[in-house]
């Protein structure tokens, strides 16, 4: 319960900020777009209590972690390649460089991250087609700290033999 009011809190305080600076026309919009908001969330929990049966809360939020742990290696990927690219306008050494700005292969004529399929899994996963070192390390590196932390939550949570 604290942390769906944390996050209700955060959007409210998200809602304003970028509300604060509109008039008129956009701010009615805007307005109509936070009640519209606001409708769905309560549509999607009506949904979820009545389909109980199709979904358990258990499952609903199962999906919802993985979905998270996918953004979060995008945003990682992106900031790690944002701090690649202010690596690249540094004078640093020729090994640093090649980890950071060359790609090791490309796979754009398989699956391009700049169009459909591939396009969608790069904003959601994190997919790159010409990785660099530095952007397969931590994009791998995430993964396998993700999974060591998954794997022990899993043998914390079985109880013990008897």
């Amino acid at each position: 319960m604290l942390a769906v009011s944390r996050e209700g809190s955060e959007t409210v305080v998200f809602l304003y900020g970028a509300g604060a600076r509109l008039q008129g026309p956009q701010l009615g919009l805007f307005a109509i777009g936070g009640v519209a908001g606001l409708a769905l969330s309560g549509l999607t929990l009506v949904l979820l209590n009545s389909s109980r049966r199709f979904i358990s809360w258990r499952r609903f939020f199962s999906v919802s972690e993985a979905i998270l742990l996918l953004l979060g290696s995008a945003l990682l990927v992106s900031a790690s390649e944002r701090i690649g690219g202010q690596l690249l306008a540094m004078d640093v050494p020729g090994m640093v460089y090649s980890s950071v700005g060359e790609a090791l292969w490309d796979s754009s004529a398989l699956l391009s991250d700049s169009h459909g399929l591939g396009s969608f899994l790069a904003g959601f996963a994190g997919y790159r087609a010409t990785p660099s070192a530095m952007t397969l390390l931590v994009w791998v590196g995430y993964w396998l700290i993700v999974t060591g932390w998954l794997r022990q939550r899993t043998l914390e949570s079985r109880p013990c033999p008897s």
